[in-house]
């Protein structure tokens, strides 16, 4: 959808921004080529992740690193034990942007910079929902599931462990579960075994 830092308006992760984000310059010098967009590859089922990693970011292409370890390999190789493709899928990102990692030396995003570019970012993600009649919407994290439940207008929080959680908006069947990397592998394979 947004292919440039024009359309993003008040966004922290917008280099035009009043409030920006703590990252900005680290961000915006990995990639100039602005948010990334849908993965379209005519699927009735839509994937939701949280935000694109450095690799994703770097590459504009969402779930794509090889880093042993990242929450992308972890979910391909769930994929594969199951005879399944990352192209069997349109995957999305909830924040359309990476949103850096935390200076305190975790290596996690800093999450209220992610809760804050996925409320920004969540009009085009709306669009992209809207743009197809999804047979099934996967979020996989607390921001994907916030984000899709803000657009359908029924906003709840959940804790999940280790489970999923199915619910039923208009027609669209949306399944919430954990971020990759808050999931066993086993659970995780079998998420994808059975909901995928």
């Amino acid at each position: 959808m947004p292919n440039n830092y024009n359309l993003c308006g008040k966004c922290i992760f917008n280099r035009k921004s009043l409030k920006q984000s703590v990252n900005i310059n680290y961000i915006i010098n990995k990639k100039n080529n602005g948010p990334l967009s849908l993965e379209d590859n005519g699927s009735n089922i839509l994937l939701i992740f949280e935000a694109p990693g450095i690799d994703e970011w770097s590459k504009s292409k969402p779930v794509c690193s090889k880093r042993m370890g990242s929450a992308a390999v972890k979910f391909v190789n769930a994929l594969v034990s199951c005879g399944k493709k990352l192209t069997d899928y349109d995957i999305a990102e909830a924040l359309y942007c990476f949103p850096g990692k935390s200076s305190k030396g975790t290596g996690q995003k800093i999450q209220k910079e992610v809760i804050l570019g996925s409320k920004c970012c969540q009009k085009y993600l709306e669009l992209e929902i809207l743009s197809k009649n999804y047979k099934k919407i996967v979020c996989f994290g607390k921001i994907a599931q916030e984000s899709v439940s803000r657009i359908f207008n029924n906003f709840f929080k959940l804790k999940i462990h280790r489970s999923f959680y199915n619910r039923t908006y208009f027609n669209y069947n949306v399944i919430m579960t954990n971020h990759p990397m808050n999931q066993k592998s086993t659970d995780l394979t079998n998420f994808v075994r059975n909901n995928l």
